[in-house]
């Protein structure tokens, strides 16, 4: 019976503190505190996940899907975020993903599990100021690996997997330990089309808040031209209709990115990229 109350009480808490991702997402005004509660919810599922002592239910994957939606995803909106570096290495994922046969479409999350890992990944390395050490250029060419290999053999053809594709891979471009500032902002230059015309073809709201922000991040604070920058307000604009919270904080934070003078013109791009990864 105690182990019973024990149980519900720590199902509780960790429904509490999902729900307060949720609610610090969505509020208006200032930049969210996610980090806190999805550092207790992950710390929550990383002893359920090594306790061995229940089997995986459909509350659990909600909760873990909901974790993991937070702490990938919101590392480019909240810049001090990185709970995954706190509670991953104890965390039995693959546990969470393996032992309820996969849904046609999962609750909370529009990829699988290690591609929401990729996004962190990738995010983490985008925040370096300074050139790349020894470990960093390994995980930089490790990450350049795994985005060839979703692009070659698990990329569904569908606009959102290619607009992540090639966002990531312009985040990855500010940190690229072979080119200079220089170029890195010219090879930023000729992907960016495409990415602008596949966002203006994109639905965003077919998808939850932050799963559709994420690009439109990316793209957002390297659109220069005018009918760049108006395809990136219309899709903040068509998710700011359905909630308020992020798109707008977005919104403004683009604002202030477009509104800063700009630096030498060959190295802009980049320049506006450290802006965003560091929540400027």
């Amino acid at each position: 019976m105690e182990h019973a109350v024990d149980a519900a009480n720590e199902d509780a808490i960790l429904a509490s503190t999902i729900l307060l991702c949720v609610m610090e997402n969505l509020r208006p005004g200032a930049t969210p505190n996610i980090g806190l509660h999805a550092t207790a919810a992950g710390v929550i599922l990383s002893r359920r996940s090594s306790s061995g002592l229940k089997q995986v239910d459909i509350f659990e994957r909600v909760c873990v899907e909901s974790f993991l939606y937070h702490s990938t995803l919101m590392m480019l909106f909240e810049p001090s975020l990185d709970t995954l570096q706190r509670v991953n290495p104890t965390m039995d994922l693959a546990r969470y993903f393996s032992e309820l046969p996969p849904p046609t479409l999962q609750p909370i999350l529009d990829a699988s599990y290690p591609f929401f890992l990729l996004i962190a990944d990738v995010t983490r390395l985008a925040r370096s100021i300074r050139p790349l050490n020894k470990t960093e250029i390994q995980t930089y060419s490790h990450l350049l690996t795994n985005l060839l290999h979703y692009d070659r053999h698990l990329n569904d053809g569908s606009f959102t997997m290619n607009l992540y594709l090639l966002t990531m891979r312009i985040l990855l471009l500010k940190v690229d330990p072979a080119l200079s500032t220089v170029e890195a902002t010219e090879q930023i230059s000729h992907l960016s089309p495409a990415g602008f015309s596949i966002l203006d073809s994109l639905n965003v709201n077919q998808y939850l808040l932050g799963f559709s922000l994420w690009p439109v991040a990316v793209l957002g604070s390297i659109a220069t031209a005018a009918d760049e920058q108006y395809i990136v307000q219309s899709k903040i604009t068509a998710l700011g209709h359905r909630q308020h919270g992020q798109a707008m904080r977005l919104r403004n934070r683009l604002k202030t990115i477009w509104a800063t003078p700009d630096a030498e013109k060959t190295t802009l791009l980049v320049h506006r990229l450290h802006m965003l990864v560091k929540g400027i």
